[in-house]
């Protein structure tokens, strides 16, 4: 371009058709080949318990369970003075809502563990209860009676025993 060529008010530009063809670039140099099947057999894999490190297998807190530990801790934390958070947090309700959510998590977490004991046929064939209610009376079994205690024991025909007991009451409770 000159001058001379911005100066014209029409401007005509040839294009030519070229192919630039370019050397191949290897961007990745992990190794991996793209086969996902090859590739996931080639991967090492290291266990944290056998490098010899004490690490803690407890599952970490849900975060209802950090929320109020943190509430908690505020409050001793401040020895010297006035603890205004943790007033605050009682006369607003905080620590209470706190207290619930974590009691609802741990309600749920208590049901999914049975409901995953036993398949949904059990439920449906052996209990005759429909699919869709298998949670209404999960949670009727939970909060009318001691299905903590039967879950932490693990006994599985003691187990089906209860259910069945509690499928009874809760067919009648239905019918109210």
């Amino acid at each position: 371009m000159t001058a001379e060529n911005l100066q014209k008010k029409y401007l005509e530009i040839k294009l030519s058709e070229v192919i630039n063809e370019l050397e191949e670039v290897n961007i990745n140099d992990s190794g991996l080949s793209g086969n996902l099947g090859k590739d996931v057999a080639d991967i090492k894999i290291i266990d944290k318990f056998k490098l010899g490190v004490p690490l803690s297998k407890k599952p970490l807190p849900t975060k209802a369970e950090r929320e109020l530990h943190s509430e908690s801790v505020k409050f001793e934390h401040r020895t010297l003075k006035i603890p205004l958070d943790m007033a605050i947090n009682a006369l607003t309700g905080r620590l209470k809502r706190l207290k619930m959510i974590k009691a609802n998590e741990d309600l749920s977490r208590l049901i999914e563990r049975a409901i995953d004991a036993f398949s949904t046929e059990f439920f449906t064939t052996l209990l005759h209860i429909p699919k869709e209610e298998i949670y209404s009376f999960m949670y009727y079994c939970a909060e009318n009676s001691d299905l903590r205690n039967r879950i932490i024991n693990e006994n599985e025909l003691q187990l089906i025993e209860y259910f069945q007991k509690m499928q009874k009451q809760f067919a009648y409770f239905k019918k109210q």
